[in-house]
């Protein structure tokens, strides 16, 4: 019996990779507007610029992977449902590694690069092929 290579839905992977960085940005910006916006109703009034600096500086390191490694997940999870079984793996990994990219070329050019961010990108492309093996278990492919 002859196997072919499958095709790769470019579209699907593209859409799902812009799509999970920019939803990780919505994230980390919601959770930063939110937190003003707790400290308000809390009661001290106003929040401050400080206050809202400070918590931003505190916690975006692990709030901007947490959410960008979340969105891979789920990116990729999504990507495989119309995608054939046997190349669900593969546009997991490639979806996982372009958010992860992504990522690193902004971070590059707005602050620059360490080891830390290298191992999110190795970790969201980790992510993304687990996001697609589960994305296929639970999507019952049916396609040809």
């Amino acid at each position: 019996m002859e196997t072919r290579p499958t095709t790769l839905q470019w579209g699907r992977i593209f859409s799902a990779i812009f799509g999970g960085y920019f939803t990780s940005l919505f994230l980390l910006f919601c959770a930063v507007g939110g937190y003003g916006r707790l400290l308000s109703f809390l009661g001290r009034g106003p929040f401050s610029a400080a206050e809202v600096d400070a918590f931003t500086a505190r916690n975006s390191a692990w709030a901007a992977s947490l959410t960008l490694l979340i969105t891979a997940f789920v990116a990729s999870a999504w990507a495989v449902l119309a995608v054939a079984p046997s190349a669900a793996q593969r546009h997991g990994v490639m979806i996982g590694l372009g958010i992860g990219v992504l990522s690193l070329l902004i971070e590059y050019f707005f602050g620059g690069l360490d080891l830390f961010d290298l191992l999110i990108t190795a970790l969201a492309a980790g992510v993304g092929w687990i996001g697609a093996l589960l994305g296929r278990r639970i999507s019952g492919y049916r396609g040809g």
